[in-house]
């Protein structure tokens, strides 16, 4: 299994208030045949995750 994925949350203000501003962060999560799973997200990774996908899903379909 091969996807991207958006993760979000909200914030917290000065006062303590959770606001209703969400984060829309990148994800790649990849499950192995052997049921490993791998998590990829966006401002942790040096590459892009569009890219990867494509070079990926290249691999697995030739």
């Amino acid at each position: 299994m091969l996807g991207a994925i958006f993760e979000g949350g909200g914030t917290f203000s000065s006062k303590g208030i959770l606001t209703n501003v969400y984060v829309t962060v990148k994800v790649l999560y990849v499950t192995t045949y052997q049921g490993d799973n791998y998590r990829f997200r966006e401002y942790l990774i040096d590459f892009d995750i569009d890219e990867k996908m494509q070079e990926i899903d290249n691999l697995l379909t030739n």
